[in-house]
């Protein structure tokens, strides 16, 4: 199971469900590192490397990363 991930949209909710109706805690930016805490169904609870915010996003937004190229 892959343990990284990079968001591939500009801007990309950060749920506090995993739930399109649940409540915005933040944003993240194409281009952001993230770490995928765990997957339930079509989401995943990540936490972002750069403010360590925590919370669900779509998986349908990110593209997983080789923990190997991550770390370079």
């Amino acid at each position: 199971m892959f343990k990284y991930a990079i968001i591939t949209i500009a801007c990309l909710p950060l749920r506090h469900e995993p739930s399109e109706k649940s409540e915005m805690e933040t944003q993240l930016l194409f281009g952001e590192v993230v770490e995928i805490i765990e997957t339930t169904g079509n989401w995943s609870k990540i936490k972002n490397l750069f403010d360590h915010y925590e919370g669900w996003v779509d998986n349908k937004n990110f593209l997983y990363l080789d923990e190997k190229k991550r770390l370079g």
